[in-house]
């Protein structure tokens, strides 16, 4: 076995992989070179990247994209896999619905949330949980009115708007 290799299905590669983690919330791209002979059993599954036999990065619920054809080599032919980090899922989160930070006729503001607990609300409805959201204020209380708004779309406005962007570590598997 190669000093580095990857695994996906239950299927071990040493033949070459990169990964484009880009910020924001489109995914991660994956390229793994496979044997011809790779046949996946389940299109979503985790990503293990070994480096001298310990996992150097596992990433979970990575999508399998498409495999190209295959192509000649000075060995066996192989092709390349195309992968997706979890961050495919969320083009699918659930719509969001809900009115913060609304004044009232008296100033007063009703259903109050700072930046912090939206991007957490909105994190949560990308199937996200124990998100570190404290690049954020905390003294702000934006209006926001959601009406089956597409959460991923809305995170990306609300860091936006405070000099941030969604960064995902391949090495804790998280999104910050």
């Amino acid at each position: 076995m190669p000093s580095a290799y990857a695994r996906f299905d239950n299927q071990t590669f040493g033949l070459g992989c990169s990964y484009t983690c880009a910020w924001g919330t489109a995914p991660g791209v994956i390229s793994l070179t496979a044997p011809i002979d790779f046949l996946a059993q389940n299109l979503i599954s985790t990503l293990e990247i070994y480096y001298n036999n310990s996992t150097f990065i596992q990433l979970t619920d990575v999508l399998f994209v498409q495999a190209s054809t295959p192509r000649p080599t000075a060995g066996d032919p192989v092709r390349t896999l195309t992968l997706h980090d979890r961050r495919w899922k969320w083009n699918f989160g659930k719509a969001i619905n809900g009115s913060y930070n609304q004044e009232i006729d008296d100033g007063i503001l009703i259903r109050e949330k700072n930046p912090q607990e939206l991007a957490t609300l909105l994190f949560a409805q990308l199937g996200e949980s124990g998100v570190d959201v404290t690049a954020l204020p905390i003294e702000a209380r934006p209006p926001v009115s959601w009406l089956a708004a597409h959460p991923a779309q809305e995170l990306e406005r609300l860091l936006a708007d405070y000099g941030c962007t969604v960064v995902f570590d391949p090495f804790e598997n998280q999104p910050y």
